[in-house]
């Protein structure tokens, strides 16, 4: 059979943006009833391991009932990537290791960006990957300051 199509990650960028409809990136809960263990195990990192941050970003604009055309733009918060999508209403890093440290300057990074937008959205969501924080208490820090700051929707991948 051919080899597969390239994913959208390895297109070249010609000036406007080229989508293939694929699967999801996010694994589907199958649970096996018999190793219930090892299935609560391989759940851990929810995301397929052959999908890159934008294959992600963009199948969450659709999820989130975004327009695939919505603006975007990127910034480097704490070290780590975060998008924001239609002027703030989404807000979204993926990375895959957030310490206490990054957690808490990371959050007060993404309210001061917000910040800087003339009308910041109301509405504002906030994603991260669930599995990149350390421990509990880095995730609790993070949400916390984001509700602090009036950001209360804040989900996990």
């Amino acid at each position: 059979p051919p080899p597969p199509p390239p994913r959208h990650s390895e297109l070249p960028d010609v000036g406007f943006r080229v989508f293939q409809l694929d699967t999801s990136n996010i694994k589907t809960w199958d649970p096996h009833p018999e190793d219930l263990e090892q299935a609560l195990l391989d759940h851990l990192e929810p995301i397929k391991p052959d999908r890159s941050e934008s294959d992600i970003l963009y199948e969450l604009l659709l999820k989130f009932g975004y327009d695939l055309c919505a603006p975007l733009a990127q910034r480097e918060i704490a070290g780590k990537t975060v998008s924001a999508v239609a002027d703030g209403a989404l807000l979204v890093c993926l990375a895959t290791s957030i310490n206490r440290a990054e957690a808490e300057s990371l959050a007060l990074g993404i309210v001061e960006w917000r910040q800087e937008w003339p009308a910041p959205p109301a509405d504002t969501t906030v994603v991260f990957r669930d599995s990149a924080f350390v421990d509990d208490v880095s995730k609790v820090n993070a949400v916390e300051i984001l509700r602090q700051y009036g950001i209360a929707q804040v989900r996990s991948l």
